[in-house]
């Protein structure tokens, strides 16, 4: 959360009865220990609205009139139900009219019994199935569904949006409208092995990417502007001169200190990418990995290493394949920079160049314990260059 929202969240939780434990030092970064039991409840000060993000099973609050929230609870019980809190759906079918309707582009279901049946369905089919929900709004919240699909390469599925809730008279469900970022079709393809996935099979396994969370705002002239859905993200800042030494932009080396899990030979590890790389200062670079979806919420990051929540966002994005030197960076960055400005989009923060080439290994315990960097022939390295824009 940044710091500069605290008043727009704390009033917008103070409309909806949320009692929530926060600090304005705290929503700027947190950091844990892998080995310190109070982990989970410092991420609690931390995180404003940490019910939603950790998936956990907590007490729908009340709003301002003694009634129970019916949009929260409706949220709660969802990500009870796909996050195995509740896996018969007693609760789900609790805060559904008996009539409820369900649209969205992949279902189209009326009632509460068919509702809970289909999505059932859903959940049971993938591995590691989960679900982390962000309210936006009294009858909105913003959402990320992502499961494991049982195939021999266990490539990660992963879909988010926004859904808007409509509540009866007596306090049901009445009615619930789903908007996707990209369409069942889009998520379905990033399901499919890349080139590069087979070319290095062994040492890297299929990655999550950012693809599936980005809704598409607008496109410009060698540009695209995005909304990122939000997500967790794990850093270390690095010398700039060691930067430079080690040939960053060339192959993205994590720092030692980021890596806190030890690999098993029979174990299932978990990719991610990209990695990111910002120049937050003259002096130093902060190399930053997604957390993946699986372990958004329990992820064990090293002592040293900042966990960083970031919120849904817009994003310019620019591609730049092949293998650019720094000073090819530099110009692309200024291009772009000179691009948006004279587009008339306000730039919010410092440029990052994104790595797809580059893959983070989490083991099964949440732990970053491998990282690669894989080139492949006939194939040019996807890299890009992200500005958050307003």
């Amino acid at each position: 959360l940044e710091p500069n929202k605290s008043a727009e969240i704390m009033a917008f939780n103070a409309s909806r009865g949320l009692v929530l434990r926060w600090t304005k030092e705290d929503a700027r970064v947190q950091r844990r220990s892998r080995n310190s039991g109070s982990w989970r409840a410092r991420r609690r000060t931390c995180l404003g609205m940490s019910q939603t993000l950790d998936g956990e099973a907590v007490d729908a609050p009340e709003s301002g009139s003694g009634r129970t929230d019916p949009v929260l609870a409706f949220q709660l019980s969802l990500m009870d139900f796909f996050n195995g809190k509740d896996k018969s759906g007693t609760r789900l079918v609790g805060t559904l009219a008996h009539d409820c309707a369900w649209t969205n582009p992949l279902l189209s279901d009326q009632g509460a019994n068919e509702i809970v049946e289909d999505l059932r369905r859903i959940r049971d089919f993938f591995l590691f199935p989960r679900l982390h929900c962000t309210p936006v709004s009294p009858t909105s919240f913003d959402w990320t569904i992502s499961g494991t699909w049982p195939l021999p390469y266990r490539p990660r599925a992963v879909a988010s949006g926004r859904t808007k809730v409509f509540v009866a008279d007596d306090g049901a469900v009445q009615n619930v409208a789903d908007q996707w970022d990209v369409s069942p079709l889009g998520v379905f393809r990033t399901v499919l092995p890349r080139w590069e996935d087979l070319y290095w099979l062994y040492v890297s396994p299929h990655a999550e990417d950012l693809d599936n969370q980005r809704r598409l705002d607008k496109v410009g002239n060698g540009y695209q502007i995005v909304s990122e859905a939000s997500r967790e993200e794990v850093s270390m800042v690095m010398d700039k001169l060691d930067a430079a030494n080690n040939n960053l932009l060339k192959a993205p080396t994590l720092p030692e200190g980021i890596f806190n899990g030890d690999v098993r030979r029979t174990e299932l590890w978990t990719a991610m990418r990209p990695i990111l790389l910002t120049e937050r200062a003259r002096d130093d670079v902060t190399l930053a990995v997604p957390i993946p979806t699986r372990f958004r919420g329990r992820a064990l990051v090293p002592e040293d290493a900042t966990l960083s929540q970031i919120p849904r966002q817009r994003v310019a994005v620019k591609r730049v394949d092949g293998s650019p030197s720094r000073e090819d960076v530099e110009k692309h960055i200024e291009w772009f920079k000179k691009r948006l400005q004279d587009d008339g989009i306000e730039i919010t923060g410092p440029a990052r160049f994104a790595f797809y080439s580059g893959k983070t290994g989490f083991n099964e315990r949440g732990q970053i314990a491998i990282s690669t960097f894989c080139t492949t022939p006939l194939v040019r390295r996807r890299n890009e260059i992200l500005f958050p824009v307003k």
